[in-house]
């Protein structure tokens, strides 16, 4: 088993956040932690929480074993599929709509 190493933590989920063009005070609501939990998360000085861990998988489609060892890809999309960073945020952005917008998506793509 791979050594947990808090400030690579830290770099992974700025790395997330940053990947998904949000602001730290945005995704910290989008976890419901505190601004400044976010903060000392991602400066390493404290790993994330069982409760705010489970948000980012849910979310944001993240591997929980790639954010605490840097193992596997960033989601199970990317690993499962081979998938690039850029197709598995836009999978797990369309993954969030609703089953109306992903049909509004879908037929807008096919259009093109």
């Amino acid at each position: 088993m791979k050594k947990i190493e808090i400030e690579q933590i830290g770099e992974r989920l700025k790395e997330i956040r940053l990947a998904h063009n949000m602001t730290a005070p945005d995704f910290a609501n989008s976890l419901e932690v505190a601004k400044t939990s976010l903060y000392y998360y991602e400066k390493g000085e404290r790993i994330p929480d069982a409760l705010a861990l489970l948000r980012l998988h849910e979310k944001y489609v993240i591997n929980i074993n790639w954010l605490l060892t840097g193992e596997g890809g960033m989601s199970y999309l990317s690993q499962q599929e081979n998938l690039s960073a850029n197709e598995s945020i836009l999978l797990s952005y369309f993954k969030g709509l609703t089953p109306e917008a992903q049909g509004y998506l879908v037929k807008l793509l096919m259009s093109v």
